[in-house]
């Protein structure tokens, strides 16, 4: 009670999890939490034995895998109202039911249509839940079409993702893009 599980890799790329108390009661942007998340992502990436393509994917993603929160529907159910700056996390407010199922990770990568599909991959599982794919209620409601078009790309995506990378291959990568999403707090 009153703790949080974290994602660390040390040196060597093994995972460890610490129990740290909850962030409680504050607000942090979108563009704040970019630029931890983006930072922290160059000091990880640095400390792994991945390829330089691998690794700047890890760190595009990083910098791209919560952009979606900047849509307008998410920030009236995630604290309120759309006015002033958007939050990547508030721990004040949250309404999850006026979402009605949209995923801000989906919404992330249809903003930023020119990711690879490797850093596409990594921003829309940084939650996991687009194995294989996301319901329809994911789809962001301005952009049905892409939404759709995306989504019924993802099977294949990660297809071929395992074929290249090897199944645990890219869970890891997965691993780590939620690491750094947990640690730019």
């Amino acid at each position: 009670a009153g703790m949080k599980s974290k994602v660390v890799f040390n040196a060597a790329g093994l995972v460890y999890i610490k129990a740290l108390k909850k962030f409680i009661g504050g607000k942090m942007t979108c563009k704040g939490h970019t630029e931890l998340a983006t930072d922290y992502a160059h000091k990880l990436t640095q400390s792994l034995a991945l390829s330089e393509e691998v690794a700047r994917a890890i760190i595009d993603a990083s910098m791209h895998h919560d952009d979606g929160k900047t849509h307008d529907l998410w920030q009236l159910a995630f604290r309120g109202t759309t006015m002033g700056e958007a939050l990547a996390k508030n721990y004040s407010f949250c309404n999850p039911a006026l979402l009605n199922g949209l995923r801000h990770e989906l919404v992330s990568a249809l903003y930023n249509p020119k990711l690879s599909s490797l850093e596409k991959w990594l921003v829309v599982s940084h939650h996991g839940r687009c194995r294989p794919h996301f319901a329809e209620t994911a789809y962001d409601p301005d952009m049905v079409n892409e939404s759709s078009e995306l989504n019924e790309a993802l099977p294949q995506m990660l297809n071929d993702l395992n074929a290249e990378l090897g199944v645990w291959g890219l869970a890891y990568l997965e691993a780590v893009v939620r690491a750094v999403d947990i640690n730019a707090e």
